[in-house]
Parts: structure tokens; sequence; C-alpha cells
């Protein structure tokens, strides 16, 4: 109970008025620059620099928690662990991905001057992912057929099934990349 009557204390200082400033030829109270609106103010400049240490202890905290992650990473790999390297992923991931979004959504609001801009940037991003989709299909033909012919040497099931199903997922990635947007009408 006494944590609200300090602060308030601290906001409102009470005692003689003429103390805090002094009463003209009128009979108006001038102030010395302890009032309320003089004491908020010096609160929001306050604020403001709180604000920048609490955005910078922030980001360290996420790089702390990423640096945690790799330590923990190679200690799982050292031991064999695989709740650790669970933990360790996940705590990496998390924090890469929060690092992004703070550091780089900002930039990317900020850059956008209209309504084009928005619809060219998810234009192009629909674009890279396409040719991402198409890149990665290629690559996982010739990983399929880089199987059936392991397959063909040694006769090993393995392969056989490896091969069927990356060539089936890269071929159904491939289709739909091309012909998703086609579908949509997006372009």
């Amino acid at each position: 109970m006494k944590l609200p009557l300090v602060l308030a204390s601290a906001l409102f200082p009470l005692g003689d008025p003429s103390k805090n400033g002094g009463v003209d030829e009128n009979g108006d109270f001038i102030t010395n620059g302890s009032d309320l609106s003089s004491t908020l103010d010096k609160l929001k400049s306050e604020s403001s620099f709180l604000t920048v240490d609490v955005w910078d202890v922030g980001l360290k905290i996420i790089t702390i928690f990423f640096i945690l992650g790799v330590l923990l990473m190679i200690m799982s790999i050292i031991f064999k662990n695989g709740q650790w390297q669970k933990w360790a992923q996940g705590t990496m991931l998390v924090s890469f991905a929060a690092m992004i979004f703070i550091r780089g959504i900002p930039i990317v609001i900020l850059s956008f001057k209209s309504k084009m801009d928005v619809h060219e940037a998810f234009d192009g991003l629909l674009i890279v992912l396409e040719q991402v989709t198409i890149f990665m299909g290629i690559t996982g033909l010739f990983l399929g057929l880089l199987f059936r012919l392991a397959y063909k040497l040694i006769e090993h099931p393995e392969y056989h099934r490896w091969s069927k199903n990356v060539i089936g997922i890269s071929a159904a990635m491939m289709f739909f990349s091309i012909f998703g947007p086609m579908i949509f009408k997006v372009f």
C-alpha cells in the first residue's frame, strides 16, 4: 500500500504552492516547472530513453538465446542427446525468426509508398517462390534419378522407394508451381 502513496507523492508534490512558484499581480499562479505538465514532460522524455533501453536489451536477449541454442546444439552432437538437439533447433529457429521479424519488417513496411508497391512486392514474392519451387523440383528429379542409379547398381530396396518418392514429389511440386498461378489467376 506504500508504493502507490510514494508514486503519488513523487508525481504530485504536496506543500505550500508559493514554494513551487509564485503569484503575479493579477493573482494568477506562476509555476517554476514543478507542476503536473512539467512532470509529465519529464516522464515522457525519460520513457523515450527507457524504450531504447528495452529495445537494446530485447535484441541482446534474443541474441543470447541464439548463442545458447548453438552451444546446446554442439553439446547435443557431442553427447548424442536427441532432446537437447530438438530444443536447440527450436531455440535457434525461433530466435532467428524473431530477429528477422524485428529487424526486417519495419524496413519493409517503411519502403512501401503506395498500394502499387504492396501489389508489386507480393507479385515479386510469388514469382520468387515459383522459381525456387521449380529449381527444387529439378534438383529433386536429378536426386531421384541418382537414387534410381544406385538401386540399379546394388539393388537395395530403400533406394528404389526413395527414388519413386523423390521423383513423384518433385514432379508434383513443379506441376503445382507452374499451373497453380494459372488456375488461381494470379498473374
